[in-house]
This record gives structure tokens, sequence and C-alpha cells, in this order.
């Protein structure tokens, strides 16, 4: 995690002598903290998915498919609110 972490810093600052908790001030670069939530979000397992799976193998080819899709539109819906709470989705409000 430390490794990341300072990898992280070093494409925050370009030198790495910035802290990797530092967000962004002017909405101009990417928060690395941020996008390290995102990637660890997509991979939380959901008790709704859980199911959908386990109930997967049952199901015609048809209702197979529809089961994936769900499954990919809940992920979704995780990155979604995770942007959401690390204030990523905070400038597209203004645009609406």
């Amino acid at each position: 995690m430390r490794q990341i972490q300072e990898l992280a810093a070093m494409f925050s600052s370009g030198d790495g002598s910035s802290s990797a908790q530092e967000s962004p001030s002017d909405g101009s670069s990417i928060n690395p903290m941020a996008i390290m939530q995102l990637i660890g979000s997509m991979s939380v397992q959901d008790k709704n998915c859980d199911l959908l799976l386990a109930l997967r193998g049952h199901l015609s080819p048809e209702k197979q498919q529809k089961i994936d899709k769900a499954v990919r539109l809940i992920k979704l819906y995780n990155i979604f609110i995770a942007m959401r709470e690390n204030g990523m989705l905070d400038d597209m409000e203004k645009l609406l």
C-alpha cells in the first residue's frame, strides 16, 4: 500500500515530493487516492450481485445474459456512489 501511495504522489506532483493525500484544488489534476478508491469499489462484493450470480446457473441462457447485465449495472452504480462520495461529481452538478 505504501508503494502505491508513493507512486500516486509521483503522478500527482511530477517529482514525488507532495503528499498523496492532497486533493486537487482547481480540478485540473487527478486525485490519485480517489482513483484508488474507485478501483477498490469495483472489487467490493455486493450481496445483490452474489445472489444474482448464485441463481445464474439455474436459468436459461437468455436470463443469464440479463443477470450479467444486471450485475454490470450494479457495479457501475457502486462506482457512481464512490465518485459522488469522493466529490468527483461536484463539478457535474454545476453543469446540470
